[in-house]
């Protein structure tokens, strides 16, 4: 994709694709994939204090109505579809691949992108100074 390059957040991206936060993204392998897809950005599978968002068991696909509530029976006209793909993982789980997500994302001139979704505002401000360390460029609250 040659001239689509774009700034923003003083940052340099080398196209306005961006891969979201997801399970893909979760390995270092993963992460390379999609690193070598092209995309001008990958944002890091969320990085979490919640230990139910870390429970593997959490996926679950359904229809909900405008409320939220799952949809049972006939589907109406308005809904949502929701997805909820694998668990988030601890920052201790994630530390380990962040070194080489960073690597691979600077071989292919891909911007990585940090995520949390941290309950208590404390948790946010540490896991968000954690990532600072770690040198990740930016971050991706995840409410």
């Amino acid at each position: 994709m040659n001239g689509c390059e774009i700034s923003a957040l003083g940052l340099t991206f080398k196209n306005p694709i961006v891969a979201a936060s997801t399970d893909i993204a979760r390995s270092v392998e993963q992460f390379e994939a999609f690193a070598k897809s092209g995309v001008g950005a990958i944002i890091t599978k969320s990085v979490t204090d919640a230990p139910a968002l870390q429970d593997d068991n959490i996926s679950r696909i359904h229809i909900t109505d405008l409320a939220q509530k799952p949809v049972r029976g006939a589907v109406p006209e308005q809904y949502t579809f929701f997805s909820r793909g694998g668990s988030m993982v601890g920052m201790e789980a994630f530390e380990p691949k962040a070194a080489g997500m960073l690597r691979i994302a600077q071989k292919y001139g891909t911007v990585a992108i940090g995520s949390i979704a941290a309950g208590p505002v404390e948790n946010l401000v540490r896991f968000a100074k954690r990532f600072d360390e770690l040198w990740f460029p930016a971050l991706e609250l995840n409410f």
